[in-house]
């Protein structure tokens, strides 16, 4: 009797296991649906992201990135019925509020981090898809002065490499990795096709823009 008892008890609790593992958030989600009201609440799962991705296949749910923005808080980053959405989770894996995140591109890129008004730093974490056409314009300026130091030049200290070429060549590669309308600059271009050809300049410098 005691045997049978003891197998009874575990049976169910690998079913109550099984079901509260199911549980995972994202349950209660219908696409076309008020998305951040079915999130809000509700307990995230600690498990394994593929198995949450797959359980909700109908969802088109993917897993982004995840960072803990402070000793109370996290922000996952996932995709939702097409949607990229931010879910800012408590300690607890509750979460407590949830933010459907605009586009973004290389033009226009997503942006988290500490921001300055008037020379003075804001606190808390800042999200935002930044676009700032008068910057792009003051850049390009800056290059057509690279254009003019390079002219009869190989790099910038004369024919041969210097420790000049490696933050300036990280500028050139940001440069031309970012979606804007560059002017034509023949010097700088035939500078960057020069670093393209160095291994250490392709491993360690033209990394994907984030």
């Amino acid at each position: 009797m005691k045997i049978l008892t003891t197998i009874l008890s575990l049976t169910l609790l690998l079913i109550c296991t099984a079901a509260f593992s199911a549980q995972d958030g994202f349950n209660d989600i219908q696409c076309g649906t008020d998305i951040p009201k079915s999130l809000i609440g509700h307990h995230t799962s600690n498990e394994k992201v593929v198995a949450i991705e797959n359980r909700h296949k109908n969802l088109g749910l993917k897993d982004l990135w995840s960072e803990e923005i402070s000793d109370r808080f996290s922000l996952l980053s996932w995709m939702i019925c097409g949607g990229e959405y931010f879910l800012l989770e408590d300690k607890h894996s509750i979460v407590r509020d949830v933010l459907k995140f605009p586009e973004h591109s290389k033009q226009s890129p997503q942006f988290m981090g500490a921001c300055e008004v008037n020379g003075k730093s804001m606190t808390g974490t800042v999200l935002a898809v930044l676009k700032n056409e008068e910057g792009v314009e003051k850049l390009a300026q800056a290059f057509q002065v690279l254009e003019q130091g390079l002219e009869g030049r190989d790099h910038v200290g004369g024919k041969n490499f210097t420790m000049g070429d490696i933050p300036l060549g990280t500028f050139v590669y940001r440069w031309n990795a970012l979606d804007v309308k560059r002017p034509k600059l023949p010097g700088v271009e035939a500078y960057y096709r020069r670093l393209q050809q160095r291994p250490a300049y392709r491993k360690h410098v033209m990394l994907p823009l984030s």
